[in-house]
């Protein structure tokens, strides 16, 4: 069976050979299989999986191998997905806040969950003692602390540390929709100035942008994180609230689907309905032709705006995206969608 699986003569077939072959023509079998339930074209995929493909027709290719023997040596240039290290100096309270994170990690997934918290509060009081104003402490207890102690600790933490974008995400997070909305504006705001590339962040504030009626403003938000998480759930539920205030009705009813399609294995029976209802009525609303383009959060307006060049930029670059194509909802066309819901969204450092 090995090195070679069959040997008749001068002809012999090597069984690793064989075996990454196989993993290969299946990989690329899912892949093709799964762009077409997203409705993106077999040959556009093939050139998604193949960017340096020469032939226009991969099956006029495979039958002049099978006919003739004649084939095009290829190769693909993959690049390493392993992202770049980064060296990070830590001082020693920023190694016990670390050392606590792990051992509140490690309650959560062993059957020892007691011995492990305990750890976790005493590596945290170490960090507290050398530094009273740890960031990284800072975080994991706001992660900790109960909802009405949220507020304070997300404070201290953008008064010590106000170029640490973290603590005005959380502060603004801690508000919720019961605090000043002008002050969750601004905290979530900053948390966008200090971290760009921050999904949670670009989400956050597009979800408030959205709830003060201001979708024009929430659109390159919202695109800018998918650019970044293309297949966060959250991200694509508040990129098809977006598209629905706006009036983009079909687009909506596309990425709610996506949405619920991205969603995990493990997620709530309650937030899986969320998610579906919102769908419902997406393509409800697109079926009767009800216009809700400007809609807020909150509920729908009768008058329908135009599509601002910025939004409407914006938003047409989501569809760019490779393995990005909307679907079509069966229910018909139109504009609709308005939806309800808190602005919190998760955070994760």
């Amino acid at each position: 069976m090995y090195p070679q699986l069959l040997h008749f003569g001068r002809f012999f077939l090597p069984t690793y050979g064989l075996l990454v072959a196989t993993g290969v023509l299946l990989g690329l079998w899912i892949s093709v299989r799964n762009s077409a339930k997203q409705g993106i074209d077999p040959d556009k995929a093939w050139k998604i999986i193949l960017p340096d493909l020469k032939t226009p027709d991969l099956d006029v290719a495979l039958n002049q191998y099978l006919s003739h023997g004649n084939y095009q040596e290829y190769l693909a240039p993959f690049t390493d997905p392993r992202p770049p290290l980064e060296e990070i100096p830590l001082s020693e309270a920023d190694v016990h806040a670390e050392r606590a994170r792990v051992a509140l990690a490690a309650s959560r997934s062993t059957t020892d969950r007691a011995a492990h918290q305990e750890e976790a509060q005493r590596e945290l009081a170490t960090a507290f003692k050398l530094d009273p104003t740890n960031a990284n402490a800072l975080v994991l207890r706001f992660e900790l602390a109960a909802a009405k102690e949220r507020p304070a600790i997300a404070r201290k933490l953008t008064e010590a540390h106000p170029e640490d974008g973290r603590g005005w995400l959380l502060l603004g997070q801690a508000l919720g929709d019961e605090g000043p909305s002008a002050e969750r504006d601004a905290a979530f705001r900053k948390a966008v100035t200090l971290r760009p590339d921050d999904p949670t962040a670009l989400n956050n504030l597009a979800w408030l942008q959205l709830q003060q009626g201001k979708a024009s403003e929430a659109a390159p938000l919202i695109t800018r994180a998918i650019q970044i998480a293309p297949y966060d759930p959250s991200l694509l539920d508040t990129l098809a609230a977006v598209q629905a205030s706006l009036g983009r009705c079909s687009e909506a009813v596309a990425s709610q689907a996506r949405a619920i399609d991205a969603l995990p294995e493990g997620v709530s029976a309650a937030r899986r309905r969320d998610f579906e209802g919102r769908l419902d009525r997406y393509r409800t609303r697109c079926s009767s032709g009800a216009s809700t383009a400007g809609a807020g959060a909150e509920g729908c307006r009768t008058s329908v705006p135009q599509d601002p060049p910025a939004s409407t930029a914006a938003l047409a670059a989501v569809s760019s995206l490779p393995g990005w194509r909307a679907r079509r909802s069966s229910s018909g066309t139109g504009k609709g969608g308005c939806t309800g819901r808190s602005s919190l969204r998760p955070s994760s450092f």
